[in-house]
């Protein structure tokens, strides 16, 4: 479901492609304070929709779900590439380390809940009859 944009020449991991169907549009999942990105993103000639934002009570930064059209992607990229200066330009010199933090908790929250077993094969557990399978099925 994520995949990090992350290279040897950009450390932080502030912008996460999302792995979603769609011809015409990329999801994103970056992070941002104060609309600090929206000068980045403006410079580059990128109009992104924000689809959903969220952020924890305890936190600063906020998490940005965006739509970008596959013809802006590579600007995009790149605003998201000089965003860790700027937020360092900004007095946020903790953004990088909140970056690789929240990394970490979206694979670790990833890995947990995703199933062993493909959707169809949970599909026949609960339609094939129980002795079939040797278990007794499961009511969701």
């Amino acid at each position: 479901m994520l995949e990090t944009k992350n290279d040897e020449k950009n450390a932080c991991p502030n912008c996460i492609q999302l792995t979603k169907f769609s011809l015409f549009y990329n999801y994103y999942l970056y992070f941002d304070i104060d609309c600090c990105s929206f000068s980045l993103l403006n410079r580059h000639q990128v109009h992104p929709k924000f689809t959903d934002q969220c952020t924890k009570p305890d936190e600063k930064y906020t998490m940005l779900i965006v739509r970008i059209p596959r013809r802006d992607v590579a600007g995009f990229e790149a605003a998201m590439e000089e965003l860790p200066g700027k937020m360092y330009l900004c007095g946020h010199s903790d953004y990088e380390s909140f970056c690789k933090r929240m990394e970490a908790e979206l694979d670790s929250f990833e890995a947990e809940h995703t199933r062993k077993e493909s959707r169809i094969m949970l599909l026949m557990r609960k339609v094939l009859p129980a002795r079939f399978w040797g278990v007794a099925p499961t009511a969701e």
